[in-house]
């Protein structure tokens, strides 16, 4: 599995994403609480976003650039404090939507 990791981290062109791949796409109705969060369902986003909205595709760029800090973490204040799911303690499907986003779900990059 690292020889593939490996693969992956030395390519440098720009690849699409097929739909099958795509990541988890959501949205939160209120930005202070996570259990507000709704997923958006990318061969529907009019549906979470409104009319003429639509994703046309998704590609990957492994760059050199360094990783971004503090981004999410402006906008998701609970974000860095999230230890394990947003649904955690909470009797839940384990499928549900809660359990689903982490405390990992917010990182970009590879870490070392």
């Amino acid at each position: 599995m690292d020889a593939v990791f490996q693969t992956i981290q030395d390519a440098r062109e720009t690849r699409p994403v097929p739909r099958e791949f795509y990541p988890l796409l959501v949205t939160f109705g209120n930005l202070g609480n996570p259990a507000s969060v709704r997923e958006v369902k990318p061969s529907d986003l009019a549906a979470s976003f409104g009319p003429g909205f639509a994703l046309k595709s998704i590609t990957l760029e492994i760059t050199d650039e360094p990783v971004t800090e503090g981004r999410v973490e402006s906008v998701l204040p609970w974000a860095p404090s999230l230890q394990g799911s947003i649904g955690k303690g909470m009797k839940l499907k384990y499928d549900d939507l809660l359990n689903r986003i982490n405390d990992g779900s917010f990182i970009q990059g590879m870490r070392p």
